[in-house]
């Protein structure tokens, strides 16, 4: 026999994860116009995979006319950590609208597990209500996760993301997909 259930009413309150650093998993991939910007928006819901918090989804945009291209960026920064694409990969900013690169990205990031340092962000909808949402700060491999989750185990004051280092000289490579 299943666990009884009751209904819920306000869908302000739910848990979120706590902050920290996580392995996630890709379980879907919706590309859709963007109305805001007139490209297009990859959205990627991924779940917590494994510990207390497993299952519990996390939801990503990735803007493909943002302003710098931070969410093409954002979005390499997911494929390479995940091992879909290589370290030293770069992209014209047109092609990924086109589908060849749409097709080839849903193919490759479904299923596909990486690790990231998940904090928590507040935010005001439209009708002018407090809201707070998860947000991933620094994707990681799932290596990098494993070892940073050790770390903790050991006293430390603080296991924030380092910031950025100089990047390692590229490697050539002859395609950016793995």
């Amino acid at each position: 026999m299943g666990e009884k259930v009751s209904a819920q009413f306000d869908f302000d309150k739910f848990e979120l994860p706590d902050e920290g650093y996580y392995v996630l998993k890709v379980e879907d991939v919706e590309i859709v116009p963007s109305e805001a910007t007139g490209g297009l928006t990859f959205k990627v819901t991924s779940v917590i995979d494994g510990g207390q918090f497993d299952g519990q989804k996390h939801w990503d945009n990735f803007g493909t006319r943002v302003k710098k291209h931070f969410g093409i960026k954002k979005m390499l920064g997911l494929l390479v950590k995940s091992g879909k694409m290589n370290e030293d990969a770069t992209l014209d900013s047109d092609y990924v609208e086109t589908a060849e690169f749409q097709k080839e990205f849903k193919k490759s990031v479904k299923n596909a597990r990486y690790g990231a340092y998940v904090s928590h962000r507040d935010w005001t909808d439209k009708d002018g209500k407090s809201k707070t949402s998860t947000n991933i700060d620094k994707y990681l491999t799932v290596d990098e996760v494993k070892e940073k989750i050790k770390e903790m185990d050991k006293p430390v004051s603080n296991l924030k993301p380092e910031s950025a280092s100089a990047p390692e000289a590229p490697k050539p490579k002859s395609s950016v997909w793995k």
